[in-house]
């Protein structure tokens, strides 16, 4: 059976280590979020620029199943290689940002965490991107 002035105590000392974290307002939390994003964005823009360059490799890899068997994709619309290039480009890169998006948010989240909280986030961190990049090649 728990002893109710332990509980007290250790709430009490949940609050104390809560409070000598330091806190930041609305402006800021708004300004720390706005910095994650951007750089998460600039991730995602270097990521698409490395996988344009190798966009016909990925293309081809794409492609590959169907030439295997004689066939070929078929464009309806004048616009559809390019659409298809840009989209395999965005993919890819997101793939290769993904690691760097998400230390990003842990970044952003991290502040707000005990100390209990962030023993977690290696493993945490780990199995997301290997999970992430696993069901990315699976699919």
């Amino acid at each position: 059976m728990v002893d109710p002035s332990d509980a007290i105590g250790k709430a009490r000392a949940a609050v104390t280590q809560r409070a000598e974290l330091p806190g930041m307002s609305l402006m800021e939390h708004l300004e720390e979020l706005r910095k994650r994003i951007v750089r998460s964005a600039i991730y995602l823009a270097v990521g698409f620029i490395i996988a344009w360059v190798f966009r016909d490799r990925f293309v081809t890899f794409i492609q590959a199943p169907l030439n295997h068997i004689g066939k070929s994709l078929v464009f309806t619309h004048p616009m559809d290689p390019l659409n298809l290039q840009l989209q395999v480009s965005l993919v890819c890169g997101a793939i290769l940002a993904s690691p760097f998006i998400l230390f990003q948010v842990w970044l952003f989240i991290a502040p707000g965490l005990y100390q209990k909280e962030r023993r977690f986030v290696v493993p945490f961190m780990t199995a997301t991107v290997g999970l992430f990049l696993g069901g990315a090649s699976f699919g």
